[in-house]
């Protein structure tokens, strides 16, 4: 479709394989994708700079911006909060909830997000274990979803930390105290 939707065509002449003597037209397609590619940055500096926009509104409130999405802490005062929603719809952009409640950022690719991996599924399993077992205070479970956001979709297609472990068989002593 990319390179239908920026294809041209090319109208040249050549000799007749019949008759030397004649020339016959010939269409040459070609695919440029110079103004894909330009369409591309463009978006790309839009989103950007959107959300630089949104992350000058409250930035002690959103530790993590990155790519297609912000990490919003529930401390966020309404106001600012109506102001970052605000200015995402104003840029043409659909929200949706990707996780809420328990948040733990390891690093800026590995966290657990709602109970959701964020990352490579080993390296976040083993923090994750390492510290709810030395700071289980610190690992709260998931909390009702904040009113704020209860007219966005939900949509999480990350792995929860126990589908991982299924996927990897991976048992912890809990497990083997269920079985």
């Amino acid at each position: 479709m990319i390179g239908w939707l920026s294809g041209y065509q090319l109208n040249a002449l050549q000799v007749d394989k019949t008759n030397p003597r004649k020339l016959e037209k010939f269409v040459i397609r070609k695919t440029y994708d110079g103004g894909v590619f330009n369409c591309i940055h463009v978006a790309l500096y839009n989103l950007y700079r959107m959300l630089r926009d949104v992350d000058a509104i409250d930035p002690d409130n959103v530790p993590r911006i990155h790519t297609d999405s912000m990490w919003i802490d529930s401390r966020i005062r309404t106001s600012n909060l109506e102001r970052m929603l605000d200015t995402i719809k104003g840029n043409n952009f659909k929200l949706a909830v990707k996780g809420h409640g328990m948040a733990k950022m390891w690093d800026l690719n590995t966290a657990v997000l709602g109970g959701r991996l964020v990352g490579t599924p080993m390296k976040v399993i083993s923090l994750y274990d390492f510290e709810r077992v030395q700071f289980p205070e610190m690992m709260t479970l998931l909390t009702p979803l904040d009113e704020r956001f209860k007219a966005l979709p939900y949509r999480n297609e990350r792995y929860s930390i126990k589908q991982a472990k299924g996927i990897m068989k991976i048992c912890t002593n809990a497990d083997f105290a269920l079985a």
